[in-house]
């Protein structure tokens, strides 16, 4: 009687580790500036830019 009680419980932590995905997203890669200065928008590009 205990051993499915047990099964049922190893089961259900199973399936919420599983489900469980602790790691944080990685950041994306910086995208080196095309060359300083003021770009179109209007945006100083100097040094990295992380995204547009």
């Amino acid at each position: 009687m205990i051993r499915p009680v047990i099964r049922a419980a190893l089961l259900l932590c199973v399936g919420l580790a599983a489900g469980c995905d602790s790691r944080a997203p990685r950041p994306a890669a910086p995208t080196p500036a095309a060359e300083p200065g003021i770009h179109i928008s209007g945006e100083a590009r100097v040094g990295v830019v992380y995204g547009n």
